[in-house]
């Protein structure tokens, strides 16, 4: 477990955490369903040990078969372990049904309770666990960002009163280059997109209106949401694109 939490901080490793995470918080899930499984088995069992093993047995087949399979409540149980996978239960069964029609109620009741509704309800169960757990996820994740905004936004502010020294309440993108170059600190989460080589790039994402200018409350949303999310900063620069491109041709369109 520890080694799996260890590999989950290399993005490779990701779904090997999920999965490891997922199969651990089912294991409840897994307990109750073995214990219902072994109890429909000794169920079966005990009916089978009445009236399949203390039956007599005329033919030797018969009589062979039910000594093998059917002479004790744990070998009985052992044998009905193969209607849980559908392992050749017809080599079990049909050699009694036809000596004895009458089992075919006793096996068509162990094929519907164990092999179809039991199996696919484990089966739903499990899903339903998995699924519950990554919406779970899902919700620790966006928990987990929304502190992280909380914590990042006063940092932000105060980047943004550094670089606005002449109190207009906006910053042009001259003005953080400026200061980024100046060796201004940098919040962790935003070293890697803010950057001389990338501030151009940046500003260009998140100014939306195109007027080369971001206001307090532009900067700090466009970088606290940049950080968050974690796409690249092209990702950006194409939607900036993309949206510049689109305002150019309703323009041409209502022109």
């Amino acid at each position: 477990l520890r080694l799996a939490r260890a590999v989950r901080l290399f993005s490779s490793f990701n779904a090997l955490w999920r999965l490891t995470e997922s199969f651990l918080r089912c294991a409840p899930t897994m307990f109750s369903a073995l214990c219902m499984v072994l109890m429909m088995i000794y169920i079966f069992a005990c009916i089978g040990a009445e009236f399949i093993g203390k039956e007599v047995w005329e033919d030797t087949e018969g009589a062979e078969l039910v000594q093998s399979r059917f002479s004790s409540l744990p070998l009985i149980m052992l044998s009905l372990v193969q209607f849980i996978t559908g392992d050749s239960i017809a080599g079990l069964y049909y050699p009694l049904v036809v000596r004895r029609p009458a089992l075919i109620v006793y096996f068509t009741m162990l094929l519907l309770a164990v092999t179809l509704a039991l199996m696919n309800l484990v089966t739903a169960m499990v899903v339903e666990d998995a699924l519950s757990n990554a919406r779970m996820d899902e919700e620790m994740e966006t928990h987990f960002k929304r502190r992280k905004a909380k914590s990042l936004r006063p940092s932000l502010y105060t980047m943004f009163e550094k670089i606005d020294r002449d109190g207009d309440e906006a910053v042009t993108c001259q003005e953080v280059l400026k200061v980024v170059t100046a060796g201004m600190h940098v919040p962790s989460e935003l070293k890697g997109i803010i950057t001389e080589a990338r501030i151009v790039d940046m500003w260009d994402a998140l100014d939306m209106n195109g007027d080369g200018k971001l206001s307090r409350q532009e900067f700090v949303d466009g970088l606290c949401h940049m950080a968050l999310l974690e796409v690249p900063v092209e990702t950006f620069q194409m939607l900036h694109i993309q949206r510049t491109l689109l305002i150019h041709i309703l323009h041409i369109i209502q022109g």
